[in-house]
């Protein structure tokens, strides 16, 4: 299979409708963590989370492939994982997640925007691989799971196993970059 890339001009695919419609899911994700919906708020994270597979996997079936949509896919899986951090901390779930995760959180949010800003700067590409893709889907697994009717451990050590990716992806994106 040939993974070749559509004409700029085309925005609109179904992997790209995919992605619209996780970045749709986060409204009522975020207001059912805020109502206290926990059941509710996992079962719309993993829907989130499922679509976050399928739109890569549309786009190499298809020959779908846009930089529109990956940048928009990138954008949709942060403002997920933000929408998440900032609605489970809001609603005093745990006392504890505003002390360390969300600053964690938003921390690696705030490098990884200022590396891809510093390498447009430069005019260096960078894409994501399997293991950037694997760290993202891994931190919003722990936020879900934080907002689940779960002990929150669970969620926890996700999320600090996606953290120390995070932080060893841009330890390695800085050393291949530099």
């Amino acid at each position: 299979m040939t993974n070749t890339r559509l004409p700029e001009g085309r925005l609109l695919t179904y992997a790209t409708l995919v992605t619209l419609l996780r970045a749709v899911l986060i409204v009522p994700i975020v207001w059912c963590v805020l109502q206290h919906h926990e059941l509710w708020a996992f079962v719309l994270g993993v829907a989130a989370l499922c679509t976050d597979l399928i739109d890569g996997m549309l786009a190499r079936a298809f020959s779908e492939s846009t930089a529109f949509g990956a940048k928009l896919d990138h954008i949709v899986d942060k403002c997920l994982m933000f929408a998440l951090a900032v609605s489970i901390a809001q609603t005093g779930i745990d006392q504890n997640f505003e002390a360390w995760v969300f600053a964690l959180c938003v921390i690696a949010g705030v490098l990884t925007v200022m590396f891809q800003l510093s390498l447009w700067l430069r005019k260096r590409a960078v894409g994501q691989d399997v293991w950037d893709k694997s760290v993202a889907a891994l931190g919003m697994a722990g936020l879900v799971l934080r907002s689940a009717p779960l002990p929150h451990v669970v969620g926890d050590v996700v999320i600090l196993v996606a953290l120390v990716g995070w932080f060893a992806l841009a330890l390695r994106a800085a050393h291949k970059h530099g």
